[in-house]
């Protein structure tokens, strides 16, 4: 049996730290499966995953997880590799975040070096006046992985429970979830707090106060090690980043604006628009299709948040107006946007 990608047109360029992708190995050996049965399985040969700086690609790492869920049959694997790990082992940003010293100073640090992780995601924090929301962004939904989505928040939900000194107990608002689900009862036991699914990203909300939390079991020494070699492995990976990866962000930073013509682009990225269109085809795409894909990515967004009008999509996608944003949904959807919304 062979496992594909769950889009052939999942960019290789992105790839996953290894940490998670060897919890899968030694749990489906555990369940049956040899080494030899998933390299065969998935075409993949996994030589060189010891190292704790070691990547496979995202493409690789998600027919991982479709062989774990087509051998197990279980469709919140995810949440219970996290209840139960089958391996103990963190990543060197997760040493780095529990030898912060706090809780606002190790989620800066995660999210500094997150692309070291899943450099197909982003990750931001932000504030209200009560509540801290941490982020989990995915510009392409190829990109997305539910198990992987539940697997890491749940995972990062037990370790700082673990981590924490006893007394200081932490309790989540809600956990949002991008993708759609229909039994929750797992979800409840492992985030004890209201689980939305079907939102625009996958979220972690609690209490602001909770920031200023203290890890009792640091090492200033260890956390400076660290660092210095994470910021030498962050600038090896920002050198080797794709150029498609540096346009889909100017892209979906220009759409608001309106300068999102190839010319207005390649000038940023210091190129002539020619040159742009022979890399990103180099790259195995093309401006427009990725123009295209980032505005649907993103009209789906904004829809399932229900706070904008048509009209407001139209222009914040960057069409000049709200019939050239509906001639476009049909294409992506067979559908008007305005049938979608009230679906």
């Amino acid at each position: 049996m062979t496992i594909k990608t769950p889009s052939a047109q999942t960019p290789h360029r992105f790839n996953v730290i290894s940490t998670t992708a060897k919890t899968l190995i030694q749990y489906l050996n555990k369940k049956g499966l040899t080494s030899a049965d998933i390299q065969n399985a998935v075409d993949y040969a996994f030589n060189d995953l010891e190292s704790p700086d070691s990547t496979l690609p995202l493409h690789i790492y998600q027919q991982l997880w479709a062989l774990a869920l087509s051998h197990t049959n279980d469709t919140q694997l995810g949440l219970r590799l996290a209840l139960k790990p089958y391996n103990n082992e963190m990543s060197l940003v997760s040493h780095v975040f529990f030898n912060s010293e706090n809780l606002r100073e190790g989620l800066k640090q995660y999210i500094r070096y997150f692309a070291l992780i899943n450099n197909s995601l982003r990750v931001e924090l932000s504030t209200t006046e009560d509540q801290a929301i941490l982020r989990f962004i995915c510009e392409q939904a190829d990109n997305y992985c539910s198990q992987d989505m539940e697997h890491t928040l749940a995972l990062s939900v037990m370790r700082i429970k673990q981590h924490l000194n006893p007394k200081a107990s932490i309790a989540l608002d809600e956990v949002h979830f991008q993708h759609q689900n229909s039994d929750s009862s797992l979800y409840h036991k492992v985030f004890q707090c209201p689980v939305i699914f079907n939102q625009p990203h996958s979220s972690l909300i609690f209490k602001k106060k909770y920031l200023d939390y203290v890890f009792p079991q640091k090492s200033t020494h260890l956390f400076n090690f660290l660092i210095n070699h994470l910021e030498k492995l962050l600038s090896k990976l920002k050198k080797e980043a794709g150029l498609t990866q540096q346009v889909s962000r100017l892209i979906d930073k220009s759409l608001a604006n309106g300068a999102i013509d190839a010319g207005n682009i390649a000038q940023s990225v210091h190129m002539s628009r020619h040159t742009l269109y022979r890399r990103l085809k180099a790259e195995g795409v093309s401006y427009h299709e990725l123009l295209d894909e980032i505005r649907k990515n993103k009209a789906f967004e904004l829809l399932k948040a229900k706070q904008h009008t048509l009209s407001e999509i139209a222009f914040l996608l960057g069409f000049s107006e709200l019939s050239a944003f509906s001639r476009a949904f049909k294409k992506w959807t067979g559908q008007s946007p305005a049938k979608y919304k009230a679906r």
